[in-house]
C-alpha cells in the first residue's frame, strides 16, 4: 500500500477523496461552483523518474460575501490532480498497489491585513494503482475555521505543492521506511488566483426559539423550532455541543446515529443569505430510548379443553425482551405443571397430570394491541382412575407442538401487563401406550380456549 500526503503551500487544494485510475476527468463540482480554476501546470520531482508534469484544477463554492469570523464549514472546494503515467509505472515497479492516506492542505488567504494560512485536514481513501496510464486524484473538502477576522476583500490563490509519499509496499522508494518527499512548483511565474470574497461586518441577531423534541427512538431525536423573525433565513445547523450534527433548510430536523439510553443536548443556529449566523438557541435536552427492555410477567393461565369439557388453571412466567424501535419481542415462556379432573365416558372420575414445554415464543406490539405466537408441547406423565395410577408409557405427549396465537383486547400496557386470549388445536397424542386412544379422545381436537393474564413484576 502506498500512503500519499499532499501539502499545498498557498492554495485551496483540498485532497480528501479517493484516487481513481484513468485519464483526465471532469472536475468534481461543489454545491454552487462560484469559482473555477482551469487546470494549472505543475512540475514535480519524483524518485526514479525525476521531474514530471502534474496538472491541478480547482473549483470552489466561494460565497460572494461572508461576515467577519463566520465559520466556513459550507465553503466547499473540489480538486482534480492528474499524475502522469510515468509515475504510475514507477509505483508499480516499486511494488505499489494501492494509494491511501491523509492530506494537510495550507490555504493562503490574502486580505488588507496581509496573508493568512488556513490548514485543512482531509482523508484520502484507498485506491488501486492502475495498470497503466495517468492517475486522477479527485478531492472535496471545506474550510474548517473562520475565513478572515477583518473586513474587506479576501483573495485565494494556488501556490507550491509538496507531496509526502510513504510507499509501505514499495520499499524501493523509501529509505528505512521514511516518507519520500516530492517538491512540486507551479510552472507559471505568478500564483493562480482561485477567487475572492467580500468580508462584511459581523451581525448579531436572534436565533431560533422554542426548540422542542418531537420524537425519540433508540438512535434518533426529532427536533423542531420557530424561525427567527425579520430575517431571510436559508438554513439551520443543529449542534451537539460545538459539533454540527446536521444541517437543514426547514424548521425541523432528525438527528441520527445516537446511542441508546443516553442523554443528549442540542442547540440550533440559523444562517442567512449572506452566510451570517444567528445567536445559538437555548438548549433542549432529552434521552434516547434503551435499545432493548426486559419485562418479567407472572402468568395466570386458564384453558378449557373442548373434547373433555374440562377446565384447568396453571401459573408460569414470561420474560420478554422488547425491541423498542421495532416493538417486537422474544419471550422465554415457562408454564407450571398442573392436574385436571375429567369424567371418563362421562361417569368415571379421572385425574391427569399435565406438563408443558414452551418452544419459540414471539410477540408484536402495535397501537391496537399485543399479539403473541407460541409453540407448546403438552405431556401427560400420569393418569389415575379411582385413585389407581395407570401406565401412560412414560412419553405420552402431543405428536407435534401446539401452535398458539393470542391477542389482547385493545392496547397492551408493557409496564403493568394485561391479558391475551385465543383458541388452539391439540394435535393427536402419542407414546401413551395402551391409553393412547383414551387420551386422544379426551384431549385431541380443535376449539380449545386459552387466556393468559400477564402481571408485570414490580407494577
Amino acid at each position: 500500500m502506498v500512503v500519499m500526503r499532499l501539502r499545498v503551500g498557498a492554495g485551496a487544494l483540498l485532497l480528501g477523496a479517493l484516487l481513481v485510475p484513468g485519464t483526465a476527468q471532469a472536475l468534481p463540482q461543489p454545491p454552487t461552483g462560484a469559482a473555477r480554476l482551469a487546470a494549472q501546470p505543475y512540475t514535480c520531482v519524483f524518485p526514479v523518474v525525476g521531474a514530471q508534469p502534474v496538472s491541478v484544477a480547482v473549483s470552489a463554492d466561494i460565497p460572494v460575501s461572508v461576515p467577519v469570523g463566520s465559520p466556513q464549514d459550507g465553503f466547499a472546494v473540489a480538486t482534480a490532480i492528474t499524475v502522469p503515467a510515468a509515475v504510475t509505472e514507477a509505483l508499480l515497479a516499486a511494488g505499489g498497489s494501492q494509494v491511501s492516506g491523509a492530506a494537510e492542505v495550507s490555504t493562503a488567504v490574502t486580505t488588507a491585513a496581509g496573508p493568512r494560512t488556513v490548514v485543512v485536514h482531509s482523508v484520502v481513501a484507498g485506491s488501486p494503482v492502475p495498470p497503466s496510464g495517468e492517475m486522477v486524484v479527485s478531492a472535496t473538502g471545506a474550510f474548517p475555521e473562520p475565513l478572515v477576522a477583518v473586513e474587506g476583500a479576501a483573495q485565494l490563490a494556488l501556490g507550491p505543492v509538496e507531496l509526502a509519499l510513504d510507499p509501505s509496499s514499495a520499499p524501493g522508494w523509501s529509505v528505512d521506511g521514511a516518507a519520500v518527499r516530492v517538491a512540486c512548483a507551479p510552472d507559471a511565474p505568478a500564483p493562480a488566483v482561485l477567487g475572492s470574497t467580500e468580508v462584511s461586518a459581523a451581525v448579531d441577531w436572534a436565533g431560533p426559539s422554542g426548540v422542542s423534541v418531537n420524537a425519540v427512538t433508540t438512535t434518533t431525536v426529532a427536533l423542531s423550532w420557530t424561525p427567527p423573525e425579520g430575517r431571510s433565513v436559508v438554513g439551520y445547523e443543529v449542534r451537539q455541543g460545538e459539533t454540527v450534527v446536521t444541517s437543514v433548510t426547514g424548521n425541523s430536523a432528525v438527528v441520527s446515529g445516537l446511542k441508546p439510553d443516553e442523554d443528549y443536548s442540542f442547540t440550533v443556529q440559523a444562517r442567512d443569505e449572506a452566510g451570517a449566523r444567528s445567536r445559538v438557541s437555548a438548549p433542549v435536552t432529552t434521552r434516547t430510548k434503551p435499545g432493548v427492555v426486559v419485562r418479567v410477567y407472572d402468568i395466570d393461565a386458564r384453558t378449557h379443553a373442548r373434547a373433555a369439557d374440562a377446565s384447568l388453571r396453571f401459573g408460569g412466567r414470561a420474560t420478554a425482551r422488547v425491541d423498542l424501535d421495532t416493538r417486537s419481542s422474544t419471550i422465554d415462556l415457562e408454564l407450571d405443571p398442573t392436574t385436571v379432573l375429567v369424567k371418563l365416558y362421562g361417569v368415571l372420575p379421572m385425574t391427569a397430570s399435565v406438563s408443558f414445554e414452551a418452544g419459540v415464543t414471539t410477540a408484536s406490539l402495535t397501537d391496537e394491541g399485543l399479539t403473541v405466537s407460541a409453540r407448546v408441547s403438552v405431556a401427560v406423565p400420569g393418569v389415575s382412575v379411582f385413585g389407581t395410577r395407570m401406565d401412560t408409557g412414560g412419553s405420552c405427549r402431543t405428536s407435534v407442538p401446539l401452535d398458539v396465537a393470542l391477542h389482547s383486547d385493545g392496547a397492551f400496557d408493557l409496564v403493568r401487563g394485561g391479558s391475551v386470549a385465543g383458541t388452539y388445536t391439540i394435535p393427536p397424542m402419542t407414546g401413551c401406550g395402551g391409553l393412547t386412544p383414551m387420551v386422544n379422545g379426551l384431549a385431541a381436537g380443535p376449539g380449545n380456549t386459552l387466556t393468559l393474564q400477564l402481571t408485570a413484576r414490580g407494577a
